[in-house]
C-alpha cells in the first residue's frame, strides 16, 4: 500500500501499526494534529491543515453498541463483517474536544441472514429465499423478500428481540446446502421432521400456529396472491415436500452510521452548531447523513458516502475552508496553517513518553467531555486523572480499551 501511495504522491508518509489517540488543539481550540503510539512510544503528528477522521463506526465495540444504538439492534443481532480497528476511536477523539454527535440512539445497516455464531451465512440462501420466515407462534411477520433492513427491523420486533425466529422450508428448497445440513444440525440451529407437527415440536415453534400457517401459505399458491405480505408468489416456491426442516435465524449488523456531526465541508461541528477549526470527518466517523436506519435497498450508499465526503473533507482541509456549509453562514475566515514545525515531531517522544500509565486506546483520558458518562453510557469508574468507563468488559477489539467493572 505504501508503494501504491507514493506512486502518486511520493510526500505520503503511511504509518501502520500507529493508532491516534487524541487529538491536539491550541489555546483557541483548533485542531492542530494527533498524538499518536507506535511501537516506540507517543510522538505527535502536526497538521498544518487539520486532521480528517476517517476511522468508521464502532461496531466491533459492545460497549459503544449497548449505549448509541437501539436495543432490538444489539441484543440479538450477529456481526457480518466487521473490522477489528472499527471501536469508535474517532468518535471519542471528537467527542473529547466538544465535537457534536448525532443524537442516540444510531441507525446501523442491519440486515437479514444473521446465524448465532456468525456474520451470514450465504449457504443457506436458497432455503431461506423460498421458505417462511416466522417467530415462536409459528406466524409469518414480514414480507420475506422484502429489503434486508425491512426483514431486519421486523425480526428484531418480535418477542425478546427477534430471538426465536425461523426459516422453515422442505426439501425442494435447499439446493445447495445440502453440504451444510449435518454442520447446522450439529450445532443446534436446523431441525428436520416428516411433519410440520413433529418440526414445531423438535424447534419449540407452537405446532398449531404453525401448522395453520403453512397451511394457509400453501392456500395462497392456489388463490395466486399472498394475502397477507403480497409476496411475489412467482419468485418463490410452496411446500410440496415430505421433508420439512426449521433453521433459526436472527438479524445482522453490518456497520454503525451514526457519527460526528459535520456541514457541507466535512467540518465537524462543535455543540453550538460552530465548525471546530482543522477538523473534518468523513464515512462512518461522520454523521448527519442518515436518520433511522440504512436504506439497504439503495445500494452502496455507505461506500459511496465514504468516497465522496472523503474527497469533500481532503478539499476543504487542502483548501483551507471551513465553516461554509449549508448549516453555517458562508463568511468564516480561511483556515491557517495552525502547527509550525515538522509533519512528525520526533523530538517531542520523550515527552510524551512521561505520560506514564495513560492507556493509549482511551482518547478522553485528561480531556474535558462534551457528553456526560450517562449520556455515554457508560458508569464513571473511581480515577483522579481521567475518565473511564466500567461497562464490563476488558480490551475490545483494537483501539479502545474499557477497564472492566469490578
Amino acid at each position: 500500500m505504501q508503494d501504491v501511495a507514493k506512486t502518486a504522491y511520493d510526500t505520503v508518509d503511511m504509518r501502520f501499526s500507529t493508532p491516534a489517540v487524541q487529538l491536539a488543539t491550541d489555546e483557541s481550540g483548533a485542531v492542530t494534529g494527533v498524538i499518536a503510539k507506535d511501537a516506540d512510544g507517543y510522538f505527535k503528528a502536526n497538521a498544518s491543515k487539520g486532521v480528517i477522521m476517517a476511522t468508521g463506526g464502532y461496531d466491533c465495540n459492545p460497549e459503544m453498541m449497548q449505549a448509541w444504538t437501539r436495543p432490538e439492534d444489539y441484543a440479538y443481532s450477529s456481526w457480518w463483517n466487521p473490522s477489528w480497528g472499527t471501536t469508535g476511536d474517532g468518535h471519542m477523539m471528537g467527542l473529547a474536544i466538544g465535537a457534536q454527535m448525532d443524537p442516540i440512539p444510531h441507525p446501523v445497516m442491519n440486515f437479514r441472514w444473521g446465524t448465532p455464531d456468525s456474520f451470514a451465512d450465504f449457504r443457506t440462501w436458497n432455503a431461506v429465499y423460498f421458505g417462511i420466515l416466522v417467530n415462536g407462534r409459528g406466524r409469518r411477520f414480514v414480507r420475506e423478500d422484502a429489503p434486508f433492513q425491512v426483514v431486519s427491523n421486523a425480526q428484531n420486533a418480535q418477542p425478546a428481540y427477534g430471538k426465536n425466529c425461523w426459516y422453515i422450508f422442505d426439501e425442494t428448497m435447499y439446493e445447495g446446502m445440502e453440504d451444510s445440513l449435518d454442520e447446522y444440525k450439529e450445532k443446534g440451529w436446523l431441525f428436520e421432521a416428516p411433519s410440520i407437527e413433529e418440526l414445531a415440536q423438535a424447534a419449540g415453534i407452537d405446532a398449531e400456529g404453525l401448522a395453520d400457517e403453512v397451511a394457509r401459505y400453501r392456500g395462497f399458491f392456489e388463490a395466486g396472491v399472498d394475502e397477507d405480505f403480497a409476496r411475489d408468489l412467482k419468485t418463490t416456491l410452496p411446500f410440496t415436500g415430505q421433508r420439512f426442516f426449521a433453521f433459526t435465524t436472527n438479524s445482522n449488523v453490518l456497520a454503525t452510521v451514526g457519527g460526528l456531526c459535520i456541514d457541507g465541508n466535512c467540518s465537524v461541528l462543535d455543540t453550538n452548531d460552530n465548525p471546530i477549526p482543522g477538523l473534518f470527518a468523513c464515512g462512518n466517523a461522520s454523521g448527519s447523513f442518515f436518520a433511522g436506519n440504512y436504506p439497504r435497498h439503495i445500494p452502496g450508499t455507505s461506500i459511496g458516502r465514504a468516497i465522496t465526503f472523503g474527497y469533500v473533507a481532503a478539499e476543504s482541509a487542502v483548501n483551507g475552508v471551513i465553516g461554509q456549509g449549508p448549516k453555517l453562514d458562508g463568511n468564516a475566515p480561511e483556515l491557517t496553517a495552525y502547527a509550525e514545525g515538522p509533519a512528525v515531531d520526533e523530538a517531542q517522544r520523550a515527552s510524551f513518553a512521561q505520560m506514564g500509565d495513560w492507556d493509549p486506546y482511551n482518547p478522553v483520558h485528561g480531556s474535558s467531555l462534551a457528553y456526560t458518562p450517562e449520556q455515554l453510557g457508560g458508569i464513571p469508574d473511581a480515577c483522579d486523572n481521567c475518565h473511564t468507563y466500567a461497562t464490563g468488559s476488558d480490551t475490545v477489539g483494537t483501539g479502545m480499551t474499557w477497564k472492566a467493572n469490578s
